[in-house]
């Protein structure tokens, strides 16, 4: 058994007048009316956890593993908030390898179940279901059980609203139906559980992302025999459509489009990706209507890959029409960017950034060397501070002209210009972030030619170094001494 630090609860009045554990404990009316006396899921597991040690010691090992199963159960905390962690689904079980199906008695599982019957909590009622099946390996009748408590708890996690949970918690019933056929029993149950989630969305008109969550589960785990889906997935993704949510529509169309092909209508699977790929278009507009200060800077990213989609679904006239706009909307990104200035024009050397990061840390000791590191990017003076300020103003508008990534070109690194977006005016850590690269660029590059760091500590310090929050610098700095003095150098 594995040593778990949980809390003593024994003395909870719950437990108080309990005498030495028996099976009959589990389906006591004690045991099950205490599931609404307010005990946390938490307390729950130390509880169950003291009953593991109890009837351990007593040599009753089925009853151990089968309270040390509701332990590990509450422990995990599988409350709605966080209904997707699936039990009992194989090696990467959270619960560990202790409750694989082989490791899990039979006697077990009749404990498990018998004590699921007399429970109240459905989500507790469902992960047991869940293990229970895993213990009974092809038994099509627990697989069946199982997917009525998952879709059980499904519909609570939806009437509770929380959608997430509900369609992970049907999505295991289907899943693990799946390997039982499509005429199994247990399979026709879990479809019935799905489907009659998707019904209750419809009918609710649910947000079209919550509904396509669950159409994107019939997908996966191939239901079949629901010919109304196509149809009702492009209603949904022309409610998202109305709606203004682009991005949303796209990945319904997509379903639609995989719904149709499932349904052996190619020409209509094929109308809904030219209808997804119509969304960039329709998106872009939405940017020349008026609603951006940069409306061409941001309306051409869309329409570029409006003319990707249309080439994708063979459609060469609307991608030629939309190549033709992007010209000419991209011609208005130009002049947007030439009022900032010519200055954005030419691609800005960071050669010398480069060289200073380098010499910053060159010859130093390894942890001299990884504290100036870290200290690379931090201005010496308030006036400092102010005189990149006004640097940044004056020469570097844009907080997304430029590229994250160095370039090497002819043998100099440069950041090369990209598109401007409408909140770059004022903001200065734009402009940081170009320096600091240049710098830690150089660094990264002295320090793995004279210390041959690991890739993992270079990384570490490039995704962290420049932006260490105040007074974490020395805690960043031996983390990494730490890491490093541990390969033995």
């Amino acid at each position: 058994m594995n040593d778990r630090s949980e809390p003593n609860v024994s003395d909870h009045p719950l437990w108080v007048n309990a005498e030495a554990l028996a099976r009959a404990d589990l389906t006591a009316p004690m045991f099950v009316s205490g599931l609404g006396r307010g005990l946390s899921l938490l307390e729950y597991g130390g509880a169950f956890w003291e009953r593991a040690r109890v009837v351990e010691e007593a040599d009753d090992t089925a009853l151990a593993r089968a309270y040390d199963v509701l332990s590990g159960i509450c422990r995990m905390r599988l409350d709605p908030d966080n209904a997707e962690v699936p039990l009992g689904s194989g090696p990467d079980d959270p619960l560990g390898p202790s409750f694989l199906p082989e490791q899990l008695p039979s006697e077990t599982a009749d404990i498990l179940e018998g004590s699921a019957e007399r429970i109240d909590d459905v989500w507790l009622r469902a992960r047991i279901a869940d293990v229970v099946h895993a213990a009974r390996d092809r038994d099509h009748r627990a697989a069946g059980r199982a997917a009525e408590a998952l879709g059980e708890a499904a519909r609570a996690s939806w009437s509770e609203e929380r959608e997430r949970a509900a369609a992970t918690l049907v999505g295991r019933a289907l899943q693990l139906t799946g390997p039982y056929g499509p005429k199994s029993e247990a399979r026709r149950v879990a479809v019935e559980q799905w489907r009659a989630l998707v019904d209750r969305a419809v009918e609710e008109e649910a947000e079209p992302a919550d509904l396509n969550a669950l159409l994107v589960l019939g997908l996966a785990y191939s239901v079949g025999g629901q010919e109304d889906l196509p149809a009702l997935s492009e209603a949904t993704a022309e409610r998202a459509e109305g709606m203004g949510r682009w991005h949303l529509a796209r990945q319904v169309w997509a379903t639609t489009s995989d719904w149709w092909r499932l349904a052996k209508e190619p020409e209509r699977a094929v109308d809904a990706q030219r209808r997804a790929a119509a969304t960039y278009e329709r998106e872009a507009e939405q940017y020349l209507d008026g609603t951006s200060d940069v409306p061409f800077s941001q309306a051409a990213p869309p329409l570029a890959k409006a003319v990707i989609a249309y080439r994708q679904v063979g459609d060469r006239e609307r991608a030629e029409a939309a190549h033709r706009r992007l010209q000419e909307v991209q011609q208005g990104a130009a002049e947007e960017v030439a009022r900032f200035g010519s200055a954005t024009a030419q691609p800005i050397s960071v050669e010398e950034m480069f060289n200073a990061g380098a010499d910053a840390v060159r010859g130093l000791p390894l942890g001299d060397a990884l504290a100036a590191l870290i200290g690379l990017q931090r201005p010496s003076s308030p006036e400092e501070r102010e005189t990149e300020a006004k640097m940044e103003l004056e020469t570097y508008l844009g907080a997304q002209l430029f590229e994250d990534q160095l370039h090497t070109r002819e043998g100099k690194l440069t950041a090369r210009g990209r598109t401007l977006t409408d909140r770059a005016v004022k903001n200065e850590a734009f402009r940081m972030r170009i320096v600091g690269a240049g710098l830690l660029a150089g660094a990264r590059r002295q320090l793995f030619e004279e210390y041959a760091l690991g890739h993992v500590v270079l990384f570490t310090l490039l995704m962290h170094s420049p932006w260490v929050p105040d007074g974490r610098a020395g805690a960043y700095t031996r983390a990494l001494l730490a890491g490093y003095r541990g390969t033995g150098r």
